[in-house]
């Protein structure tokens, strides 16, 4: 028989906040953690990709420095100019 009192709207796992619920970890036969699904899925990062990312970055900070550079130039334009 089932307990009335049991028998609760209950909230899907996926809407509450780590702190509202607590999953066992997942573990194998000999009781070591094993990774979820989810996290499984993760690619890890090549040479390619990690020189790609270099690259970017380093075009980034070029091109700010250049636009830092400019406007500082176009100010001491402007304040020279007016001298």
């Amino acid at each position: 028989m089932k307990d009335p009192r049991r028998n609760l709207d209950r909230i899907p796992k996926e809407n509450l906040t780590a702190y509202e619920r607590w999953e066992l970890p997942l573990l194998d036969a000999g009781g070591n953690e094993v990774a979820r699904e989810e996290e499984r899925n993760v690619k890890p990062l090549t040479a390619a990709d990690i020189a790609e990312i270099r690259q970017a970055a380093h075009a980034d900070g070029l091109e700010e420095g250049r636009k830092e550079g400019f406007d500082a130039g176009h100010q001491e334009g402007l304040k020279t100019g007016h001298e």
